[in-house]
């Protein structure tokens, strides 16, 4: 008797952890979902400093110069050279929610310069005024 009373708390309370984690999991994620869908709002474009190269978040395409005309696609062109976009530095550019980005890449590439260096670089979030 003392045997089964012991394993029916140790299940209720293994059981207990697994309810608080679902719990602590959803909020974590709603809150994950909610920045993001106000990142969407407020910011379209990120600008890869490096690159060169805008991303489109309302699209999910890149934009890039190739050839001396700006094109979108999926992915980054190959001759980023095993640039990873996932461990680079990007810049969110707020304010500016038109069709071009590019239009303001003399800007950015003074105010936001490319930085080659291994060490992990902090985001950027910017403000077009």
């Amino acid at each position: 008797m003392k045997t089964i009373t012991l394993i029916a708390i140790g299940i209720l309370l293994f059981s207990t952890q697994f309810i608080t984690a679902q719990a602590k999991s959803d909020t974590l994620y709603n809150r994950k979902e909610n920045i993001s869908r106000s990142a969407d709002i407020a910011c379209r474009y990120y600008y890869y400093p490096n690159l060169q190269v805008y991303f489109d978040t309302k699209r999910a395409l890149y934009i890039s110069k190739q050839n001396g005309v700006w094109v979108t696609s999926e992915t980054i062109d190959m001759n980023a050279r095993g640039y990873c976009v996932k461990n680079g530095a990007y810049v969110m550019i707020k304010g500016y929610g038109g069709n071009q980005p590019y239009v303001l890449l003399d800007q950015h590439k003074i105010m936001y310069p490319a930085n080659f260096s291994s060490r992990p670089t902090p985001m950027i979030i910017a403000s077009i005024d």
